[in-house]
């Protein structure tokens, strides 16, 4: 099994720019290490689905988290991932379902069948799970991708029934607030009840206040770290935030998390006074990621972009939307109705300037960023397995030429799965793309 393990495609991830950056995929490790020795010395480990609104509580529980979505992306651009892709299929789950949940329980089917997490799998494998955290959240083949994992790992499951979701064009956030927090914290507690029963810890307001507030001052160190990003040149490009994004979405919890951000941001600093630009030939175009979940098993796609000039500033994946914290957050004296309403508002940043436009909080996103970064040209990315960020696309591009001239580009390319990948057509697309947005600046600046 471990040697046809290796027998996959080679790496291909991208060159990073900023020395900060290289530290980040550290630190994950870190992370990574410290729940296989929690679970060496009989400490609690769970895996969690990212936006659930359980990264916190397992922090203020001392549950170690593993995030198998994160998993999915390493896997996808290191030696293993394939084949687990390969077994998941070969049990009857097909390609057309998300590839991060078939990479999730091809690990648990291989897990089963080795008898335990191998050396050699992408990371180390994943650390095996005491309790099982799923969401509704966000798209239908999380819970279901769940569900499934019980028929290879015999332990608890919760399933937290969140709508944490964005709102619809037209909905007021203010006017659902109250109700959307109400339901959430049903759930939270919930799920808190359910991990006291079956990890044996114990649930403390005032060290999960602690929590709460560690990850409101990651965020705002991350969200320093993008608004820096708008400078001409840019500092950072991209790819390398890609890196950075799950310390801030995911371990925001962790005082090395701030820490993180606050490294980052002075190197952002420094790079910013001395002017220095990203790629082989320098800034000739600012290009957004506008929307699409990045190619994980080839990110070396934004360094081919970068051989043309067309440096990737921004991207409204992979970031951080805004300064999380508000001006009405010390009148929130129950630490939970505090970090539910965090998360809402974060998630639904942009509502009102978006149902002012008469567009959906994507393509708000896409035009709010494209014009702060002074982008020449946006790309968008659809992603075969993933209906929730591929849906909608083309009409999106619609409205977007209502409210801007810049020149889109439509990929389609995998999130997790490398096979559906081909360089040569990506190449060609760019090549294409860089001259249209070369022909299009050269018009809006008169020449």
């Amino acid at each position: 099994m471990a040697e046809e393990l290796k027998n996959t495609k080679p790496r291909t991830g991208a060159v990073k720019t900023t020395q900060t950056c290289h530290e980040a995929g550290q630190l994950i490790k870190k992370f990574n290490a410290d729940a296989v020795r929690a679970l060496q010395e009989g400490s609690p480990v769970a895996w969690v689905m990212v936006s659930s609104m359980m990264e916190e509580l397992c922090a203020a529980m001392d549950i170690s988290p593993v995030f198998t979505e994160n998993y999915a992306t390493a896997a996808a651009s290191r030696p293993g991932g394939v084949k687990m892709l390969e077994v998941a299929e070969g049990d009857g789950y097909p390609q057309g379902i998300c590839s991060y949940a078939r990479v999730g329980i091809g690990h648990a089917m291989l897990r089963q069948q080795c008898g335990c997490v191998q050396p050699d799998w992408p990371l180390g494998g994943m650390a095996d799970p005491t309790v099982i955290l799923g969401s509704t959240n966000v798209c239908e083949p999380r819970y279901k991708w769940y569900q499934q994992l019980r028929r290879y790992q015999n332990v608890p499951y919760f399933c937290g029934e969140y709508s944490m979701m964005r709102l619809q064009s037209g909905v007021d956030p203010a006017e659902v607030e109250s109700y959307v927090i109400a339901a959430a914290k049903k759930e939270f507690l919930r799920c808190k009840d359910f991990l006291v029963k079956h990890t044996g810890r114990k649930f403390d307001e005032s060290r999960f206040m602690e929590v709460v507030l560690q990850g409101e001052r990651t965020r705002d160190a991350w969200w320093k770290c993008e608004e820096i990003r708008r400078a001409v040149p840019g500092p950072m490009p991209f790819e390398d935030m890609i890196g950075c994004f799950p310390i801030g979405f995911m371990y925001s919890a962790y005082p090395e998390s701030e820490a993180f951000f606050n490294k980052l941001y002075a190197e952002l600093e420094e790079r910013v006074a001395q002017k220095k630009e990203v790629g082989p030939v320098g800034e000739k175009y600012r290009i957004l990621w506008g929307w699409g979940i990045p190619p994980y098993g080839y990110l070396k796609l934004f360094n081919i972009m970068e051989e043309y000039g067309a440096i990737p500033v921004f991207g409204t994946s992979n970031t951080c939307y805004g300064k999380y914290t508000h001006d009405d957050f010390g009148s929130f004296t129950d630490p939970v109705e505090r970090y539910l309403v965090g998360q809402f508002r974060s998630t639904n940043h942009g509502m009102a300037e978006a149902n002012a436009m008469h567009v959906t909080q994507d393509v708000y996103d896409v035009i709010r960023f494209a014009k702060e970064y002074k982008c020449d040209g946006i790309v968008m990315n659809g992603t075969p397995s993933c209906r929730f960020r591929t849906i909608g696309q083309m009409a999106a591009i619609e409205m977007l030429k209502e409210s801007t001239d810049i020149p889109i580009l439509i990929m389609e390319n995998d999130m997790a799965d490398p096979r559906a990948i081909n360089e040569a057509e990506i190449r060609s697309s760019l090549e294409s793309f860089v001259q249209v947005v070369d022909t299009a600046k050269r018009r809006r600046e008169g020449n």
